[in-house]
C-alpha cells in the first residue's frame, strides 16, 4: 500500500514536471533544447517535492509556473528573445505596460489560463500525498541537486531558460538604474562654457516622434495618407533610418555622440540639451510621454538636462493629454517668456504608439477596429500636431527639426516594434528639418543628396545648422542599428516588408 501511494504520488509529479518544463520543448525558440537542460530542470524540480519538503517543491513549483505564464503570453503575441522582452517590461513605463496587456490579450490566453489551473490542482494534488522519504534519501537527494546546479552554471544555453534568465533580469534592472545615476552625476559636473553657436537662432525646436513610420507619412509618398498639413512649409525632407527599434535607445543616440556599436558613450557625453544651454539658450523638454517611475531610464536622464521639463501625464495625475495638448503648453512659455533669452525647445510627442486609437480625438477622427486604419490615423494627427507647433513659433530666427525614435511594422499576421529579429520596416523614419539659416540647410541637403541618414546623427545635424560644428561631414549614414536585445545588426540585412495593392503584406527583396 504504501509503495502504491508512493508510486502514485511520484507519477503525478513526474506528469506535473512533463506539463510545467513542457513549453520549453518549443524548437522554434529553443532549437537545442538538449538533455542536459531536461536532467537540470526535472532533477531540481522532482528530487525537491519528492525527498525533501513541500515548501521546496511550491517554491521551485510555483515559480516555474510564474515564468511560464510570463514566457508563453509574450511568445504568443510578441514572439522575440525573451529576457529582452522582461528587460522592456522592467524599464517601460506603467502605463506603456498596460497599454501592451490591453492590446495583447485573445484566446490563447484563455488556454493559458486553463493550463495555469491544471498546473495548480496538480501542485495541489501533490502538497496533499507527498511520497514519504527517509533521512538517508533527503541526503542522497543532493547528489542529482549539486549535479543539476553545476551543469547549468556551466552551461551557456542552460543560463537563457526563462526560469534563469526572469529572475536575473529582475536583479539587474536596479543596477542599470544606479549606471543612469551616475550618469546623471556626470553631466552635472561637465563643464560646457567652451561651447560656441555661430548661427543666430531665436528659438530651436526639436520635435523627436513615437513610431511614426516614413512608410505610412504622405510627404514620403504614401497614398492612403492624403495631403500633408506641412505641404507648402518648405520643410526638407531627408531619407533616414533610426538607430533601434526601441524609443529607450534610439532617442538617447539620437541627442548624444553615442552610436549603436558605442552606446556606452550616452553615460558619460552631454546631450545636445546640454550643448544648447551652454550656448546659451533657455532649454525646455515638454513630454507627453509617461515620466520613468521610482527607477529613472535614459530618456528622463536626458530630460533632467534641461532648465525646465514638464511631462503632461506627471503634472496632470496621470491623466493621458492628447499631443496637441503641448502646444497649448508652448503657447503659455512663448508669452511669459519674453525675449530676454533664446529658446530650445525640446517636445516628445506620444505619436502614434500602440493603442493607436488613444492617439487623436473623436473630434480628429472616428475610432477604427481596423489596425493599420488607425495607425495611418494616428500619423495623420501627427502631421497636424506638427503643423500647429511650427505656427507658434515666428519663421525669423527659427531652426525646426523633426524625426521619429523609430517606424512601425505591418504585415498581415504581425505589427508593432521592438522585434528579435527586427525588420527593416522598424526604422525606417520621417527626418524633417525646416531652417531661416537656407545656407547651412542647404550644405546638409546637398551633402546628404538621396542617402539615408542614420538619425544617431540628429544631433550632428543640428550642432551643424546652430553653427557649433562647422563640418557637416559628420553625420553618418552607417546601417548598423540596435534591436530590442541591444545586439548590433545590419539594417541591410533584415527582413523587408512592403505594402501592395491589395494593402496587404509581402516580403520583398532588402533594399
Amino acid at each position: 500500500m504504501v509503495f502504491n501511494n508512493r508510486l502514485k504520488g511520484t507519477g503525478t509529479i513526474i506528469l506535473l514536471n512533463i506539463a510545467l518544463f513542457a513549453p520549453y520543448f518549443n524548437a522554434k525558440i529553443f532549437p537545442l533544447f538538449a538533455l542536459d537542460k531536461v536532467v537540470v530542470l526535472f532533477c531540481l524540480s522532482l528530487v525537491a517535492a519528492a525527498l525533501l519538503s513541500r515548501a521546496v517543491f511550491c517554491l521551485i513549483a510555483g515559480l516555474v509556473l510564474f515564468t511560464n505564464v510570463i514566457y508563453l503570453h509574450l511568445m504568443a503575441h510578441w514572439p522575440g528573445d525573451f529576457e529582452s522582452r522582461v528587460s522592456l517590461a522592467l524599464e517601460s513605463p506603467a502605463s506603456e505596460r498596460w497599454q501592451y496587456l490591453s492590446n495583447y490579450l485573445s484566446g490563447v490566453d484563455v488556454l493559458i489560463a486553463l493550463y495555469v489551473l491544471g498546473c495548480l490542482v496538480g501542485i495541489g494534488l501533490i502538497v496533499r500525498s507527498r511520497p514519504s522519504s527517509t533521512m538517508l534519501l533527503r541526503v542522497l537527494a543532493l547528489v542529482p541537486v549539486a549535479a543539476a546546479l553545476s551543469l547549468a552554471a556551466s552551461n551557456g544555453r542552460a543560463m537563457r531558460l526563462p526560469l534563469i534568465t526572469l529572475p536575473q533580469e529582475v536583479y539587474e534592472q536596479p543596477l542599470r538604474a544606479r549606471q543612469l545615476a551616475e550618469r546623471n552625476a556626470t553631466i552635472a559636473a561637465l563643464d560646457l562654457s567652451g561651447k560656441r553657436c555661430a548661427a543666430d537662432f531665436d528659438n530651436v525646436v526639436v520635435v523627436i516622434g513615437e513610431s511614426s513610420s516614413a512608410d505610412h507619412n504622405a510627404l514620403y509618398g504614401y497614398p492612403r495618407a492624403g495631403a500633408s498639413k506641412l505641404e507648402g512649409t518648405g520643410m526638407v525632407r531627408f531619407s533616414a533610418i533610426a538607430p533601434s527599434n526601441q524609443t529607450r535607445y534610439s532617442v538617447p543616440m539620437m541627442l548624444t555622440r553615442a552610436q549603436p556599436d558605442t552606446f556606452a558613450a550616452f553615460y558619460v557625453e552631454p546631450s545636445l540639451v546640454s550643448e544648447l544651454k551652454a550656448c546659451g539658450y533657455r532649454t525646455y523638454w515638454i513630454s507627453n510621454q509617461p515620466k520613468a517611475g521610482k527607477f529613472d531610464d535614459n530618456i528622463t536622464s536626458v530630460s533632467r538636462e534641461a532648465d525646465i521639463s514638464l511631462f503632461l501625464m506627471d503634472s496632470d495625475n496621470g491623466r493621458d493629454h492628447y499631443d496637441e495638448d503641448l502646444i497649448e503648453k508652448i503657447h503659455v512659455i512663448n508669452a511669459g517668456a519674453g525675449d530676454a533669452r533664446k529658446k530650445a525647445f525640446f517636445i516628445h510627442l506620444a505619436g502614434s504608439h500602440v493603442d493607436y486609437n488613444k492617439k487623436f480625438p473623436e473630434s480628429f477622427a472616428p475610432k477604427s477596429a481596423d489596425l493599420m486604419e488607425a495607425y495611418d490615423t494616428a500619423v495623420r494627427y501627427t502631421d497636424q500636431v506638427l503643423r500647429g507647433i511650427f505656427d507658434e513659433f515666428p519663421k525669423a530666427g527659427l531652426l525646426f527639426m523633426y524625426a521619429s525614435d523609430h517606424g512601425e511594422l505591418f504585415t498581415d499576421e504581425l505589427f508593432g516594434h521592438g522585434y528579435v529579429p527586427s525588420y527593416q520596416n522598424e526604422y525606417r523614419v520621417p527626418f524633417l528639418v525646416w531652417s531661416s539659416d537656407a545656407e547651412r540647410l542647404d550644405q546638409v541637403r546637398d551633402y546628404v543628396g538621396t542617402r539615408a541618414v542614420n538619425t544617431a546623427s540628429f544631433d550632428d545635424v543640428a550642432r551643424f545648422l546652430v553653427g557649433m560644428d562647422a563640418d557637416v561631414k559628420t553625420v553618418s549614414f552607417s546601417r548598423l542599428v540596435l534591436d530590442a536585445s541591444s545586439s548590433v545588426v545590419n539594417y541591410d540585412r533584415l527582413v523587408n516588408y512592403k505594402l501592395d495593392a491589395s494593402h496587404s503584406m509581402r516580403v520583398s527583396t532588402n533594399e
